[in-house]
């Protein structure tokens, strides 16, 4: 039986720019919801910035920045859980997002846990020694919770 030799090398190419442009899609969709969630904070329309957010998670579930996002606009919106929430998944896939720290700090402050808030904010500064913000959280929530310096 003679031995048939395919050139595969053609094809194997095709399906390697066919899956690139595939992931390529899928990354620009992620980007673009993202972006346009940002946009439409200086809008004003929080709501809608939170559900480009979450199809920026559905196309990429590990994206800290997402979670960070949506936290930030579920915390102006007073959903202070669901800030916390979030700010713990951005956490979980970016350990050294300090902002994730800060914010959820100021939620837990907004809860009226004190202690847990200068915590939070603590973990913002061991990853960013010079998060002024995360200092001048600190000394205000230290002053509303009855903390002497």
């Amino acid at each position: 039986m003679p031995e048939i030799k395919l050139n595969l090398r053609p094809n194997l190419l095709r399906l390697f720019r066919y899956l690139s442009a595939i992931i390529l899609n899928y990354l620009n969709q992620f980007r673009k919801r993202s972006n346009k969630g940002v946009c439409l904070d200086k809008l004003g329309q929080f709501q809608e910035a939170i559900k480009n957010f979450d199809l920026a998670i559905k196309y990429n579930p590990n994206d800290a920045e997402a979670y960070y996002n949506k936290g930030f606009y579920l915390g102006k919106l007073g959903q202070l859980q669901k800030a916390i929430e979030n700010f713990d998944l951005a956490i979980k896939y970016k350990p050294d997002l300090a902002v994730s720290y800060v914010y959820k700090g100021v939620c837990l402050h907004d809860l009226g846990q004190f202690q847990e808030a200068i915590e939070s904010c603590n973990l913002a500064i061991k990853y960013d020694t010079n998060n002024v913000k995360a200092y001048q959280l600190i000394n205000i929530f230290k002053q509303n919770a009855g903390i002497k310096k």
